[in-house]
């Protein structure tokens, strides 16, 4: 059951910080609002505020705690709303200093939905507002994207073994940075049951930007995690390509903007530790030569008897291939090949064989 606030006070603009609405206060209209939530599961805190705009123009505003925002009219002097415009909210979150669109936006009188409502002197009118953005992922954010560069990948489904995605979890897409050390966040959505088509926006690197990547590049590999609100943590996901080869930048002969679609599984929802096979302790675990140019040998010493794993995983988690084992010590020889036969990219991959772990750096 979603929370409905009925504290009413008139002319609660006053109460806020970071919106500042302007209008003429003789000819109002009034929101009562019944219910304002984020990725249906996250409730505003009373230091977060709601404003309601006239295009770009902020016309009223209140701080949680107030359920009645007054919108202030055209003033005549380019302040306020004008009566037939179009309605919008944003809701601003203190914690995370963060301002976010309302996408999901019910008006109502007497418990009718009115469709298309749009602003009207001396109206009035109940409101329930949902935002649907991914705060996981945008609030670790160090860069402002390049709005007008960017690629968009529709998921077409997520399974996640022994669990289920819940409304409010996310799916963020990463590319690799320019040495393969790391990966590089280019977008991310909200998971949510009700909604038809899921799909993220990604963003392309700025060049002009100087301290780094700052997003995708074209025909680099794109990497998927999905975050699990509930559950405080982020799992890497794996990739199964409907359109698209698995890249960005991918596009169709009839596609203006390029794009993708893609199904997501999960392997597990209640752990972050990759899965590492049934080896026992061992004493010894290296790789050689370390940088990497072409194959690779990976030699164990100390392993009790019985036929063991060991596993590499790459950098996002993902388990890239296994070797099964037997005998107290050995080598086994690494062509450079994931468990379907294809080179591995270059970048960084761990070696992992119950309690010990072994960082490769691949070069191409």
């Amino acid at each position: 059951m979603k929370k409905i606030i009925f504290i009413f006070v008139g002319f609660a603009f006053s109460q806020t910080v970071h919106f500042e609405p302007e209008g003429n206060p003789d000819s109002p209209m009034t929101f009562y609002v019944t219910n304002a939530i984020v990725n249906g599961y996250h409730y505003l805190s009373e230091n977060d505020e709601i404003g309601v705009f006239d295009g770009n123009r902020c016309v009223g505003a209140i701080a949680l705690g107030t359920a009645q925002i007054i919108a202030l009219a055209d003033d005549g002097n380019g302040n306020g709303f004008t009566e037939g415009h179009s309605i919008s909210f944003k809701f601003w979150l203190h914690d995370l200093e963060m301002e976010i669109y309302c996408d999901a936006i019910s008006f109502s009188e007497s418990g009718t939905k009115i469709e298309n409502q749009t602003f009207e002197e001396f109206g009035e009118v109940d409101v329930s507002l949902d935002a649907t953005e991914p705060l996981h992922y945008l609030n670790n954010l160090e860069f402002e994207p390049d709005l007008e560069s960017w690629y968009r990948i529709y998921i077409e489904d997520v399974y996640v073994f022994g669990g289920e995605m819940l409304d409010g979890d996310e799916i963020g897409v990463f590319c690799p940075s320019d040495d393969g050390l790391e990966l590089i966040f280019s977008g991310a959505c909200v998971y949510r049951a009700d909604l038809s088509t899921i799909w993220i926006k990604s963003f392309e690197d700025d060049p002009l930007f100087t301290a780094g990547q700052v997003g995708f590049v074209d025909g680099r590999e794109m990497v998927f995690k999905i975050w699990f609100h509930n559950f405080n943590q982020e799992l890497p996901a794996n990739a199964d390509f409907i359109i698209g080869d698995g890249t960005f930048g991918f596009q169709a002969e009839d596609d203006l903007i390029g794009s993708s679609t893609v199904n997501l599984s999960v392997e597990s929802q209640t752990s972050v530790e990759p899965r590492l096979g049934n080896s026992e302790n061992i004493d010894k675990l290296e790789v050689y030569p370390n940088p990497v140019f072409g194959d690779v040998t990976l030699s164990f010493e100390g392993l009790e008897n019985g036929n063991r794993e060991i596993t590499v995983y790459d950098l996002a988690g993902r388990m890239i291939r296994s070797f099964d084992i037997s005998g107290e010590n050995g080598d086994i020889y690494w062509g450079l090949t994931d468990k379907f036969g294809r080179d591995v990219s270059a970048g960084i991959y761990f070696l992992k064989c119950k309690n010990l772990e072994e960082k490769i750096l691949i070069i191409r």
